[in-house]
């Protein structure tokens, strides 16, 4: 007699199906609670290498902190560690695997990258736990060497640096105490703060940057906010940013949508769109081209050289310091222009929407000149 064939029905599959599901529910509803008990485990790379005296060193890294302190040794101590926090040590050594410093090693180049396999997912591959790690850089680097700083994801900290750098900061900020040489600096979604320097070039995105002291800045900016206490020449371009100066020797922007402070400089050339410009006080020169903005200058040092101004849609107030002798040649459309009651006036003219003045306060041959030409604003120039 042969026996019955049995088929499984369809209930047998819906409550195969449903025990799977349940069981996927079951581990990721532990995973966090396994997440609960991570314990820490490292490893650390050490490495030393001779580095010749116009050698350059090079560190790449993400996930972690970068810090170089320059030391009178004709050499490099690097050490590289990595933590990671896992439920146990498999775990943990399965992401240990994961990372990788490499090494470059020459007489005049170093260099540690750091590389990171991905984790491989598959649709079945639900028990793994997320991975929790950092790697970190120090390193021991002669003081005139130069260096080449690249960091995603972390800090970078630079002691006292006597060479040239180039340092690249994502995600992370930025501390130099000092950078005597040329030193070219890409900051990005971070805090930036120099302490003294010789020549900055600096890249802002998204960030922003304290400079105590420099002899020249040059910087490309967007979306950030710059503070300068103390620099001999600034170049910038600049757009939807924020910059506060306290002194400076000669200050250039190009720029648009931005909000411009200045407590102290020599000389002043501003070509911008949308911007409010605040000066405290411009000593020798003051060139300023700008359209549906905002300008007043507090003062205006009474031995300046020239004053320049042009713009559309603009209001201009212009402070000139008690005892200085000057020339006006303003001409307006469309707006008004007010002076100061001691301009002796050589002439004057009102037609229509026009309006030109000329004139001098002091001596009628002054070699200084304030000239101006505004349409659909305002200028005010006033002395004390």
């Amino acid at each position: 007699m042969k026996r019955p064939v049995f088929k499984h029905s369809q209930m047998d599959k819906r409550r195969f199906f449903s025990r799977m599901i349940l069981l996927c529910w079951c581990g990721l509803l532990v995973q966090p609670l396994l997440a609960g008990t991570c314990q820490e485990y490292s490893k650390v790379i050490k490495k030393e290498f001779a580095l010749s005296q116009e050698g350059a060193l090079a560190l790449s890294n993400k996930y972690g902190s970068v810090k170089v302190e320059g030391w009178n040794q004709q050499r490099v101590k690097l050490e590289v560690k990595i933590i990671v926090r896992a439920s146990g040590e498999s775990s943990a050594q399965r992401v240990f695997n994961r990372i990788k410093v490499a090494f470059t090693e020459s007489r005049d180049y170093i260099s540690a990258e750091t590389e990171v396999i991905q984790q491989k997912k598959e649709w079945w591959f639900w028990g793994e736990e997320a991975a929790d790690y950092s790697i970190s850089y120090q390193a021991f680097v002669p003081y005139d060497c130069k260096l080449i700083v690249d960091n995603k994801h972390g800090d970078v900290t630079i002691g006292n640096m006597a060479g040239p750098a180039q340092l690249k900061v994502r995600y992370g900020n930025l501390k130099a105490d000092q950078l005597k040489m040329d030193a070219e600096i890409q900051l990005e979604h971070g805090m930036g703060i120099i302490g003294q320097a010789g020549r900055l070039k600096v890249s802002l995105q998204q960030a922003r940057l304290r400079v105590e002291e420099a002899r020249f800045i040059e910087i490309d900016s967007r979306y950030s906010r710059v503070w300068i206490e103390k620099a001999d020449e600034v170049l910038s371009r600049s757009k939807y940013d924020t910059y506060e100066l306290e002194e400076v020797g000669r200050f250039v922007n190009t720029g648009e949508f931005d909000n411009i402070e200045i407590e102290t400089a020599e000389e002043v050339s501003v070509t911008s769109t949308l911007t409010e410009l605040y000066i405290e006080k411009v000593n020798k020169s003051l060139q300023l081209q700008v359209d549906s903005s905002g300008v007043k200058v507090a003062s205006i040092g009474r031995f300046f050289n020239v004053v320049d101004i042009s713009g559309s849609f603009t209001d201009f107030r212009l402070g000139i310091e008690q005892g200085a002798a000057y020339q006006v040649d303003a001409i307006a459309d469309f707006a008004g222009i007010r002076y100061p009651h001691s301009l002796n006036i050589t002439y004057e003219k009102e037609a229509g929407t026009n309006h030109e003045v000329r004139g001098h306060v002091g001596k009628g041959k002054a070699p200084r000149m304030i000239r101006a030409r505004v349409n659909y604003g305002a200028l005010r120039v006033a002395q004390d």
